[in-house]
């Protein structure tokens, strides 16, 4: 696939400008260089390496001309935008966007289902309090929106901020106000025909906190995780923490992203979570570990989830909406 689009893309564009063509090789190698780091830290199997960068010479803005446009919500979709956009790219992150959802899905599934006890983890208390009042605030915002109108970005920002301190500093001085605010500013966006704008807030908040507190806690490899004896493991399995030596001590690093940039101890990466898994050398090793004491007869490890589905579902909405930066900028907009 790579070399017949290499070939095709080189003669078209050597049919029209020079320029074009020394983009068109630009965009395949930056894609490439994208997807081999990905690759590198332990994202990505190879194969999604080379698929990806085979499609980066098939998908180019010209080619792409020539499928169908329609209308929706006063905007022509597919919309491209200018030659600085790459398609591949998009397709990448079309593909971690379709991905986010299903993943929040399963996790809120398998918690309800069979871990009830991370449920504090994914949705605190304090989590909602902070919901309620952040919609309280835009409940606010979108009325003086109303009634004055303004259009100035930097104004609505100063009006955000000021909205912001005055709302957290009455919820901390009278906490009883929060309810009865958030009912009374409910009706007065439903009457101001806002009921739309702050359902839409809602969603955007909630769907913000949920993904901040999976990562903060994480949450993903605790679910998506299932024990595995040692004699039962295979080549390809993922580990879900890698192994590492410290001290001449084993243990499996479950650190945080912040543990890990603060703390500047030298830890030594024995066995670590690479896209094509455990080699029997590294099996070996782990028995052998056993062994000697070191570690338990079980491990944690990842299940596995199929990225081919994502990356066709990234390439459909490429192929049918083109640059989400204009749906995320309209999001963006509905916050300002």
């Amino acid at each position: 696939m790579f070399i017949v689009g290499l070939t095709l893309g080189t003669i078209f564009y050597l049919n029209n400008d020079i320029l074009d063509l020394l983009y068109y090789y630009l965009s395949i190698l930056l894609v490439f260089v994208f997807v081999y780091i990905l690759w590198k830290i332990g994202l990505w199997a190879g194969g999604d390496v080379k698929l990806l960068t085979g499609m980066s010479t098939l998908l180019c803005v010209d080619y792409l001309d020539i499928l169908p446009k329609f209308s929706l919500w006063g905007y022509s979709f597919p919309f491209y935008g200018s030659m600085l956009f790459i398609p591949t790219m998009s397709v990448i992150v079309n593909s971690v966007l379709s991905i986010v959802p299903i993943i929040m899905c399963i996790i809120i599934y398998e918690i309800i289902k069979n871990k009830p006890y991370l449920m504090k983890d994914i949705i605190s208390t304090g989590d909602l309090i902070n919901l309620v009042t952040t919609l309280n605030i835009f409940g606010i915002y979108f009325l003086i929106n109303n009634i004055v109108n303004i259009d100035n970005i930097i104004a609505n920002i100063i009006i955000l901020l000021f909205l912001s301190f005055a709302v957290n500093k009455l919820s901390k001085r009278v906490r009883n106000i929060i309810i009865p605010m958030t009912i009374i500013l409910l009706i007065m966006n439903v009457i101001h025909e806002n009921i739309q704008l702050y359902l839409i807030e809602t969603i955007i908040i909630l769907c913000i906190v949920l993904i901040k507190n999976v990562m903060k806690n994480d949450l993903i490899k605790q679910v998506l995780s299932r024990e595995v004896t040692l004699d039962n493991l295979s080549e390809s399995m993922i580990l879900s923490y890698s192994l590492i030596r410290y001290d001449d001590k084993y243990f499996f690093d479950k650190r945080g992203l912040k543990e890990k940039i603060l703390q500047k101890e030298d830890y030594e990466y024995i066995i670590t979570q690479k896209a094509h898994g455990l080699t029997i050398e590294d099996i070996s090793l782990l028995k052998h570990l056993h062994k000697k004491g070191v570690i338990g007869n079980k491990v944690l490890i990842k299940r596995s989830v199929a990225f081919a589905p994502f990356i066709l579902s990234g390439l459909i909405v490429t192929l049918t909406i083109g640059n989400t930066y204009l749906l995320i900028k309209d999001l963006l907009g509905v916050i300002i």
